[in-house]
């Protein structure tokens, strides 16, 4: 498959979508009318063009430098200085009609069609199972959310998801006293090897990154140099700092949710909310 992203003019003059786009995502070619050469002001609508015509105006030419699906979304790289990052987003409005459409991380923020931001729900799912580990003590509740929770031995983390049999993200809890502790003893690097074994993983601490400056226990500046190695040594391990419990288990629900609706893939999660 060619490594190119090409715009065209679209040669249906009675169309709105003037424009035509064309790229390879590993092994399938994806043709897009679209409204615009480039997202520069808002998200662009998109529409599938079946066939590529030879009476396409060809307007630029740019090598892709990454093409990567990630669920939902195609996120694009070309080898550029300017105007180099985008998506493409295939997700469904209300109703379920499907739609396409092209992004940049600027328009994203100023544009809303299409992509369902979730309130109290995660994602699309009615139900979400989350494993809680049987050693959790005080463990979250997840009052007020779509959640069953089913109490089962985790060999990594506290709490976890699961599809076809597998765990595909898994979230470790520390108190900020708790992540200290493990930081400085050594423990945490342990835990973070078997963390990064799983997809999507992560720690969430619920405290404040500024505590790692206040600690009475070890030099501050071993502290964040051992919270950087760690980072940098685990690159699919997040250490996330929420401030307080309820910050950290609506993040914990949340990126469970996230994780679990991208490895399904949007066709598939509505089938799962239902089963």
């Amino acid at each position: 498959m060619e490594n190119t992203f090409v715009v065209a003019r679209n040669s249906d003059s009675d169309s709105k979508l003037g424009y035509v786009i064309r790229f390879s995502v590993g092994d399938e070619l994806i043709c897009l009318k679209t409204s615009g050469e480039w997202p520069r002001v808002s998200r662009l609508y998109c529409h599938p063009v079946e066939e590529w015509s030879n009476d396409f105006e060809i307007l630029s030419t740019c090598e892709i430098e990454s093409a990567v699906k990630r669920g939902i979304a195609v996120d694009l790289i070309l080898k550029r200085h300017r105007e180099n990052r985008s998506q493409i987003i295939f997700t469904s409005l209300k109703g379920g009609r499907k739609a396409i459409f092209w992004q940049t991380a600027r328009t994203a923020k100023t544009s809303k069609a299409g992509i369902r931001i979730p309130k109290k729900r995660s994602s699309k799912f009615d139900q979400l199972e989350i494993i809680v580990d049987t050693r959790e003590q005080y463990a979250y509740k997840f009052n007020g959310k779509q959640v069953s929770l089913v109490k089962r031995a985790l060999r990594v983390g506290d709490y976890a998801v699961e599809y076809n049999d597998r765990v595909i993200a898994v979230v470790e809890r520390k108190s900020s006293e708790n992540f200290l502790t493990s930081l400085i003893s050594g423990d945490l690097t342990f835990a973070m090897a078997a963390l990064s074994e799983v997809p999507n993983s992560a720690v969430a601490v619920e405290g404040k990154y500024s505590q790692l400056l206040k600690s009475r226990f070890a030099q501050p500046s071993f502290l964040i140099e051992s919270v950087a190695a760690l980072e940098v040594r685990y690159p699919n391990v997040r250490i996330i700092f929420l401030e307080s419990r309820s910050i950290s288990e609506e993040w914990t629900y949340r990126f469970l949710g996230s994780a679990l609706r991208l490895e399904i893939g949007d066709e598939e999660t509505s089938e799962y909310a239902s089963s």
